[in-house]
């Protein structure tokens, strides 16, 4: 699967990670994109297993304005 996050933020971070089904899938780090509402869009590519899954983020540092994230079958 392509994962995209569309994003901004006012600080360079270390960004997040994301985790599904309690696996670690994707790392992020993110640029300032100079201000809050200034979005850019980042994507990974990911494996996913079949059925229901829980997505969970944790924040490694900093603030991150995430405004979607998008999933789709490669």
């Amino acid at each position: 699967y392509l994962i995209q996050y569309r994003v901004a933020g006012l600080w360079d971070t270390l960004g997040f990670e994301n985790r599904i089904g309690g696996v670690l899938v994707d790392t992020q780090a993110m640029d300032s994109t100079g201000d809050w509402q200034n979005w850019i869009t980042q994507s990974a590519v990911i494996n996913l297993t079949a059925g229901e899954q829980t997505m969970r983020f944790d924040f490694i540092d900093g603030p991150i304005n995430i405004n979607w994230i998008r999933l789709t079958r490669q």
